[in-house]
């Protein structure tokens, strides 16, 4: 059958030629519609894939905002511990993101793998909410310190006053403050008498942060010899370690003015001119990772350096790396130091106050250019200064 069909198509030559642009007519077709077919294919995708990225932009927006509201409820509970035990808020949190990613108010580090160890826990429990107890006793206590010391100061004046009248006022002053002081007195007694019994509660997340807080300046973390163990201990992968040291320095220098100093350069010079921030880094002239005390600020030769606080300064001259260095002693414990200066406006043993300028900048010591290392140290331990001083262009939340 076959054979006759090729003498067919020998007889009529027209028959091939048909059946070959039957079959090329065929192939365009084909190709038409299979191209027909992978654009549809495609732009429907691509609305799926679409609609998938804005749901997912839409979703991290949600979860950006959620970590946002968080942190920033938790964020009084990090300056608090850092008040109470010296330790960088800025690296609580960094803590607190990386295990829980601020998902939760209750439940930090409350799963199976990443809770507090039981001997940390046990060690280092405390409750906030009796240490923020103790600490209105003190207030009163203070006060009542306070009272007493006018009402020697009135007996004082009564002893030296020459007129009858300035004697009937003195005296009507004092009965106040003694029927004050009385009253006050029977306020502390109490209060120390049924001193709540406040225990550490692990659901608590203020407990747990304090406990935190507490661990980490009894362990070390200033050093890259003494982070790594000190975190390992709570259950942390390297990896973790080192995203907690990323974002110690990006809230630390992300989240504005959180305390009372004021900046120590003029206002120009703000943010965009910190060239090394407190934490880890590779030093600039070793080369090699070292953990930085302070923050440096870089400005021309001879800008001026002012006083973040009133204080008295207890050294200004010679100090090794520093080059020239001036440590200002203020209260609380508190010490700010002011290195790399060319030229010193003040010498020890003065009071300054507080935006009075004290120096010029310089590159004297180990420096690679003009610039200021302020440092400040609370009982003269270093703490990342951005806890501390007021950024231009923000208001002081302390």
């Amino acid at each position: 059958m076959i054979h006759e069909i090729f003498k067919q198509i020998k007889k009529r030559p027209w028959i091939l030629k048909l059946l070959v642009i039957v079959l090329i007519i065929g192939i365009f077709f084909i190709f038409i519609i299979n191209f027909l077919l992978v654009s549809l294919i495609s732009q429907a995708a691509s609305l799926i894939n679409g609609e998938k990225e804005a749901k997912q932009t839409d979703v991290n927006a949600e979860l950006t905002a959620l970590n946002k509201e968080h942190s920033e409820e938790f964020f009084n509970l990090y300056l608090n511990a850092n008040k109470e035990f010296y330790v960088p808020w800025s690296l609580l949190m960094a803590t607190h993101s990386v295990k829980t990613d601020f998902e939760t108010t209750s439940g930090f580090f409350r799963n199976d793998a990443m809770d507090l160890p039981n001997w940390v826990w046990e060690k280092y429990k405390v409750s906030k909410r009796e240490i923020d107890y103790e600490h209105e006793i003190e207030k009163k206590e203070k006060e009542l310190e306070e009272i007493y010391q006018r009402i020697y100061e009135i007996r004082d004046e009564i002893q030296q006053a020459a007129e009858e009248q300035d004697v009937n006022e003195l005296e009507s002053e004092l009965e106040a403050l003694e029927e004050q002081a009385e009253d006050l007195q029977e306020e502390i007694d109490e209060m120390n008498a049924a001193i709540p019994a406040y225990l550490p509660n692990r659901d608590r997340v203020d407990d747990v942060i304090y406990t935190l807080a507490h661990f980490l300046g009894d362990k070390g973390y200033a050093t890259e010899e003494e982070i790594f163990p000190t975190l390992s201990e709570l259950g942390l992968e390297n990896r973790e370690i080192e995203e907690i040291k990323i974002l110690w320095w990006l809230y630390g220098t992300s989240y504005g003015s959180v305390g009372v100093a004021g900046w120590p350069v003029p206002e120009e010079y703000g943010l965009e001119n910190i060239t090394s921030p407190f934490g880890y880094r590779i030093h600039p002239v070793t080369g090699v990772e070292s953990f930085h005390n302070g923050v440096d600020i870089g400005a021309p030769l001879g800008t001026p350096i002012f006083a973040i606080q009133d204080g008295v300064v207890s050294y200004a001259g010679s100090a090794n790396g520093y080059g020239t260095l001036i440590i200002i002693d203020h209260e609380d414990g508190m010490q700010s130091y002011y290195g790399h200066s060319q030229t010193l406006y003040v010498t020890e043993g003065q009071e300054v106050s507080a935006g009075e300028q004290i120096a010029e900048m310089g590159s004297e010591g180990v420096s690679t250019g003009s610039h200021l290392h302020i440092e400040i140290r609370i009982d003269n331990v270093p703490v990342d200064p951005m806890n501390y001083l007021v950024i231009p262009g923000t208001e002081s939340e302390g």
